[in-house]
This record gives structure tokens, sequence and C-alpha cells, in this order.
């Protein structure tokens, strides 16, 4: 009776320990995600800013020529 007591309590604290790895293991994954999306919001950010002052750059070189016959 002991032995299966102490049995039980053993597989008890393995299995708190399995969940509490792998609750860590997707924290880690989530915060890495999370890093990710933030670093391609910023790429997209930049390359829409590119993309902007291009077309500002088109237009108004559109805009001078056509002043000049």
């Amino acid at each position: 009776m002991r032995a299966q007591i102490k049995q039980l309590k053993s597989e008890k604290m393995r299995m708190m320990k399995r969940m509490k790895d792998e609750a860590e293991r997707v924290r880690e994954i989530t915060e890495h995600n999370q890093r990710e999306i933030q670093s391609l919001r910023r790429k997209e950010k930049a390359a829409q800013e590119q993309n902007y002052g291009i077309t500002q750059t088109n237009h108004y070189s559109k805009v001078i020529y056509q002043g000049f016959p």
C-alpha cells in the first residue's frame, strides 16, 4: 500500500513537471512568434513607406515633364 502511494506521488510529480515544461515551451514559442510578427510588421511598414516615396517621386516627375513640351 505504501509503495503504491509512493509510486502515485512520484507519477504525480513527473506529470506536474511535464506540464510545467510544456507550458514553458508553449510560452517561448508564442513569444518568438510575436517577435517575428512585430518584425514583419516593421518591414511591411518600411516597404509601404518606400513605395509611397517612389510613387510620389514618379508623380512629381510626370508633373514636371508634362510642363515641358
